[in-house]
């Protein structure tokens, strides 16, 4: 992901929350990296949730389209804890209908761990 000196990008925030949680200690850092890890690994399963009125709380929501992607972490509530790097501020927590829709991604997929 995108580094700057003010903060870290989707993933690596995502990636700090999560192997901070302890729910997966060897979560990677980077987008490519965390499908695949997330397909491969016995701690994750793959939701096939398209719409976010059905996340769960601790859910990561992965999504690519062409020309870039983005992950998140739904919290609750209808919101949602990522980092934006437009405006490059980190930890946010907003709304999850902001994100892009699963018919504008080619890969939207939520993993739930187990």
């Amino acid at each position: 992901g995108k580094e700057t000196k003010a903060g870290a990008s989707c993933d690596v925030f995502v990636g700090v929350v999560i192997r901070a949680s302890g729910v997966d200690p060897k979560f990677p850092r980077g987008l490519d990296g965390v499908e695949k890890h997330c397909k491969g690994n016995s701690r994750w399963k793959l939701t096939g949730i398209k719409s976010t009125s059905k996340l769960e709380p601790g859910d990561v929501i992965y999504q690519e389209w062409s020309g870039g992607g983005h992950i998140s972490i739904y919290v609750g509530g209808g919101k949602i804890a990522n980092a934006h790097y437009v405006g490059k501020t980190y930890g946010v927590i907003e709304k999850a209908s902001n994100l892009k829709s699963a018919s504008k991604c080619q890969i939207y997929n939520v993993y739930r761990a187990k």
